[in-house]
C-alpha cells in the first residue's frame, strides 16, 4: 500500500545535446537518429513496453531522455517530469 503513490523514473542520461537538436545539419541528424534508437533498444532491454502497457504500473512508471550534463533546475523538461511526479503522489491521473 505505500507503494500505490509511489513513481518510478527511468531516466536515460542521453547522449544527445541541445546543440544537436537544433542543429541542421546531416551529421547533427544521424548522431539523433543513432542515440533514439540506442534508447529505444535499451528500452527493449529494460522492458519498458511491458511496464507501459500493466494496468498498474503504467500510470507511476515515467520515462524521460535527457542530456543530463546539460539539465539545470530551471530547466523545462527537469521541471515536467517533477510536475508529472507530483501528479503520481497525487494520485492525479496524468
Amino acid at each position: 500500500d505505500e507503494l500505490r503513490f509511489a513513481a518510478f523514473v527511468l531516466v536515460i542520461n542521453s547522449a544527445v545535446g541541445k546543440k544537436d537538436l537544433q542543429a541542421q545539419d546531416q551529421d547533427s541528424a544521424a548522431r539523433v537518429q543513432d542515440c533514439r534508437e540506442f534508447e529505444k533498444a535499451l528500452e527493449e532491454m529494460l522492458g519498458v513496453p511491458e511496464i507501459k502497457e500493466s494496468p498498474a504500473q503504467k500510470f507511476r512508471f515515467l520515462k524521460c531522455s535527457m542530456n543530463c550534463s546539460e539539465i539545470t533546475r530551471e530547466d523545462p523538461a527537469w521541471e515536467k517530469l517533477l510536475s508529472d511526479i507530483r501528479k503520481v503522489s497525487k494520485g492525479v491521473d496524468a
